[in-house]
């Protein structure tokens, strides 16, 4: 069996699969397979973290929402990923049925 057809069978996770993942389970959806994603350094985390504080002091005064990693965001129905900061502008923001994740495309 070629790798290309290995891979293809494996394909088969959606974005409802994605967001039924427990909120540990850190994996993204690529291409319809859950790829692992590498463990963040400390400094990696801290300017993600200065970054949601300055966007979320920002969106106080102009409107938006910051979101800090972790929050699922749908590319298509066989891609999702989580940003490690996300910045939705006023109006704009995900709907509150969005409770595990955003839809940021339509197919």
């Amino acid at each position: 069996m070629s790798s290309h057809t290995s891979s293809a069978a494996r394909a088969q996770y959606t974005w409802d699969d994605f967001i039924a993942l427990e909120d540990d389970d850190l994996r993204e959806l690529i291409e319809g397979e859950l790829v692992e994603v590498e463990v963040p350094t400390f400094s990696h985390e801290k300017c993600v973290g200065r970054l949601v504080a300055a966007l979320t002091v920002w969106s106080d005064s102009c409107g938006g929402c910051a979101l800090p990693s972790g929050y699922k965001v749908r590319v298509s129905s066989k891609s999702g990923v989580m940003p490690d900061v996300q910045f939705f502008r006023r109006g704009n923001e995900p709907e509150r049925s969005y409770r595990r994740g955003a839809a940021a495309t339509t197919e």
